[in-house]
């Protein structure tokens, strides 16, 4: 970020327009707070949120990594010692972000719950870090379709994943070899099935940790972002990650998350179809899991 002339006003320093976006981010307050506070009119903090999450989104690449080969390896080892679940290399979920109804195309951004929303969907490492990151779906849209959209999907074989590992996915998501679903409880579950999904869930706790993370931390979120331009709010979305990422990095946590450990916020209306190919690859790796975690379970 560099100082810049906007309409024959002084430039603002890269410091204090960093300052502005995280307040703007981190609280509730309205623009007229933020003039107040940092003594700059409406029109020019919100031409400088803009041009700041804008700047940090070209450095999205830096910030939000897919694994390593090394990491790769590491990772299903610290989750499997953490929660037992072998093979683990990211979780996977989405959120919807409330937004204003947009000027156009107002319905298709009306998710099930009935308010409109722009959807983010990411994976987290075992640190809740985001290793990837896609927004900007209207919220409509389902969530293994979002998943497709992402390319995750096409992603999720043998020549991008290490054997034996994969991702996990709740039920809204397609059965893969390398994305791991629970099983869909029809009350005809055996004890076996049970133990899965419970190891499942714990581990995929972590997803939900990292979105109630973001929400805490940047409480811009908890209510309606204030433009209704769908092009524009991409951009605050991607930032916000992009900051959480740099404060997780940095150690630097935010406490009482588990309070927004909420059950889904939309809902999911079940899977979408898969190839028979990768279904049957996904059965199997699903049974082999199952026979690994209740190896050592007790009668």
């Amino acid at each position: 970020m560099h100082n810049f002339n906007e309409f024959g006003h002084p430039p603002i320093a890269p410091e204090k327009q960093l300052f502005i976006i995280l307040y703007v981010l981190g609280t509730p307050d309205s623009y007229r707070t933020i003039t107040n506070l940092f003594g700059v009119g409406k029109a020019t903090a919100w031409r400088t949120v803009l041009k700041v999450v804008k700047a940090l989104g070209k450095f999205n690449n830096y910030f939000i990594t897919w694994l390593t080969l090394l990491k790769a390896q590491e990772t299903p080892n610290i989750l499997e010692a953490r929660y037992g679940f072998p093979g683990v290399i990211g979780m996977v979920d989405g959120t919807h972000i409330p937004i204003s109804a947009p000027k156009i195309d107002k319905q298709a951004y009306i998710n099930r719950k009935e308010f409109h929303s722009i959807q983010l969907q990411v994976i987290c490492n075992e640190k809740h870090e985001f290793i990837y990151c896609y927004v900007g779906l209207p919220g409509s849209v389902h969530d293994n379709r979002i998943f497709r959209y992402s390319g995750v999907q096409q992603k999720c074989n043998d020549e991008y994943f290490l054997e034996n590992t994969h991702l996990l996915d709740d039920k809204a998501y397609t059965l893969q070899k390398h994305s791991m679903t629970p099983f869909i409880d029809n009350g005809h579950l055996t004890v076996e099935e049970t133990h899965y999904n419970y190891v499942h869930s714990s581990t995929r706790m972590t997803i939900e940790r990292a979105i109630g993370l973001l929400k805490l931390r940047w409480r811009y979120f908890k209510d309606k972002l204030p433009t209704r331009r769908t092009d524009l709010i991409p951009h605050y979305i991607m930032a916000a990650c992009i900051l959480l990422n740099i404060c997780l990095k940095r150690q630097d946590y935010v406490e009482n998350v588990d309070e927004l450990l909420l059950p889904d916020e939309v809902g999911d209306v079940g899977p979408l179809d898969a190839t028979n190919e990768s279904k049957v690859a996904g059965a199997a790796e699903r049974e082999n899991l199952v026979t690994i975690l209740n190896r050592d379970v007790e009668p």
